[in-house]
Formats: C-alpha cells, sequence, structure tokens
C-alpha cells in the first residue's frame, strides 16, 4: 500500500485544497469525492463559507445519495454520523457501531449471558435500518420477518396450523430484543423447569395476556364438570409448568398442545387430544383417557 502514500504527497503537491486542508485527506477511509471538492463546495472567491443548516447539508447528501427515509429531524443530519470527508470507520461514519449509536440510545447496558448475540456483538444495523424505515424502532423489515431471517426454526412453525397470535405479529411482546432479566430473553418471567410450586409470579409471562382467573376458572374449556383442570395439574407444590403441555410459538393441536411431553431427560410420551360428543378427550400416556370441557 506503498503507493498511497506517493498519491498523498502528490496531491499534497498539486491540490490547491490541500494546501491547507491536508488533514481531511488522511484516514483511510474517504469519501469518494474527496479530491473534487467542488462537487459539495462552491467557490465562494475569499474562501468564506456561509454556516449550512441542517436542510442545506441534506440537500448537498441527497445529492448524490438516495436517501428516502431518514432519521427524525429531531435527531440532527448526515453529518451527525457521518464525516463528509474521511475517517477511520467504515461507510465513513464518525465512531464505530454501536459506541455511535450510543450517543443518542440509552441502550441497555450489555450482559455476557442474557444479550441478543447481535447486540452483544455491536451489530445494531443487522436489526435497524439506520437511515430510516416504515417500521417501528427503524427496524429493517417487519416483525416477525426480522426476527425469522436468523430464527428459522420460528419461520418453519409459522407453518403449523396453530400459531400463537404475537409469533405472527410481534415477537418483541413476549421477548426483548436487546437484554433481559430472564432466559431466551423473555421479558417476564416464565419458569423454564418441569415441575414447579405454584406461584403466580412464575407464570407472569403467561399471565400478562391470559389473565389467571380466566385461565384458573369455570370458563377456561378445560373443566371436567365443576373441576378446574388447570387447577389439578398446576397448583399444586409439585406442578407443571405450561411448557410441560404448551408449545409456546406453534403446534399442530388446538390450544398450541405439544405432540408430544417431555419425561425426564431422555424420553417423552405421546399427547393426543381429540373433540368427541360430549367434549374433548385427551388421551397422555401420563394417565388414562379423560374426557373434558362443557
Amino acid at each position: 500500500m506503498r503507493w498511497l502514500g506517493w498519491v498523498f504527497v502528490m496531491l499534497a503537491a498539486t491540490h490547491p485544497c490541500m494546501q491547507c486542508h491536508d488533514d481531511l485527506w488522511r484516514p483511510p477511509v474517504r469519501h469518494e469525492v474527496l479530491e473534487e471538492c467542488d462537487t459539495c463546495h462552491e467557490d465562494q472567491g475569499d474562501h468564506t463559507f456561509p454556516s449550512l443548516t441542517d436542510e442545506d447539508v441534506l440537500d448537498i447528501c441527497t445529492t448524490c445519495h438516495d436517501v428516502e427515509l431518514r432519521h427524525p429531524p429531531e435527531f440532527g443530519v448526515c453529518t451527525d454520523c457521518h464525516d463528509p470527508h474521511a475517517t477511520q470507520e467504515a461507510s465513513l461514519l464518525l465512531a464505530a457501531v454501536p459506541e455511535l449509536c450510543a450517543d443518542c440510545h440509552d441502550l441497555e447496558t450489555r450482559s455476557t449471558t442474557l444479550s441478543h448475540p447481535p447486540y452483544e456483538e455491536g451489530d445494531c444495523t443487522s436489526c435497524h435500518a439506520p437511515h430510516g424505515s416504515e417500521y417501528p424502532a427503524f427496524l429493517a423489515d417487519a416483525e416477525p420477518v426480522i426476527c425469522t431471517d436468523c430464527h428459522g426454526e420460528i419461520e418453519d412453525a409459522l407453518a403449523a396450523p396453530v400459531v400463537h397470535p404475537p409469533v405472527k405479529e410481534q415477537c418483541t411482546r413476549c421477548h426483548r430484543p436487546h437484554t433481559a432479566d430472564f432466559p431466551k430473553l423473555l421479558k417476564y418471567f416464565l419458569s423454564l423447569r418441569f415441575y414447579e410450586t405454584y406461584v403466580p409470579v412464575r407464570y407472569w409471562l403467561c399471565f400478562r395476556c391470559h389473565p389467571v382467573q380466566k385461565v384458573f376458572g369455570p370458563d377456561s374449556g378445560f373443566v371436567q364438570g365443576e373441576k378446574n383442570l388447570h387447577r389439578v395439574h398446576v397448583q399444586r407444590s409439585r406442578g407443571r409448568t405450561c411448557r410441560v403441555c404448551h408449545r409456546p410459538h406453534a403446534s399442530t393441536q388446538p390450544g398450541l398442545l405439544r405432540d408430544r411431553i417431555p419425561f425426564g431427560p431422555y424420553w417423552t410420551i405421546p399427547l393426543h387430544v381429540e373433540t368427541t360428543e360430549q367434549g374433548k378427550a385427551c388421551a397422555p400416556a401420563c394417565h388414562q383417557r379423560e374426557v373434558y370441557g362443557r
């Protein structure tokens, strides 16, 4: 790369602007029109330039750069993030991502254990469009499309006959996109264990949309006479948690029920629900066939 040094020397000797502004050429990443100053600057004769408004800067940049959407005006203009001449960073950024983003955006404290990998790695632009977007939070695409680009197993789940509505609409109803206090970047606590002593807060994520009164009430649909079968399974010292019988994203059975239930670290047992004249019948291997519902 020694030849770049010779180019710099030649420019310093021949380019009129570089006689005084040679520092603008020194960083390794340079604006491609850097040697043609009059592309952006007008010849003012006395070499004085009027102060440019934000709109002036935007007009100059968009003459060459086709940026239809951009950060809202209150966030500033192109030169708040980009150096118009040369810099150390790709795309003429003033600093590396995510430090540049953090100058304006109050990002959560990074964690080495409960962080979304793109966030942990500082790859903000893998999810966000830096210039602007028609989607909330400047996402590069709509939820869940932006999420399933990386999470292919969720994209496969969307083809199932029964899909949890948040999965089709907005992943961030259940998950935090940057960091979280709970496993799987969940917004609220949900026990991931098989057996759990029943305490409402351990099911708080589900109870945000599925009220306790509905789940354990007479109209839950999972009743046998006056007996609520959710209570039978869950509200006990060694109760089964939601994820034992239900899938959180999608399923082939109504109610997001699993096809098979994990039983110990290595085994699974089948779970089959069928509709009968009396209601619904549940036939898992953990007990005899039971009819429930009204």
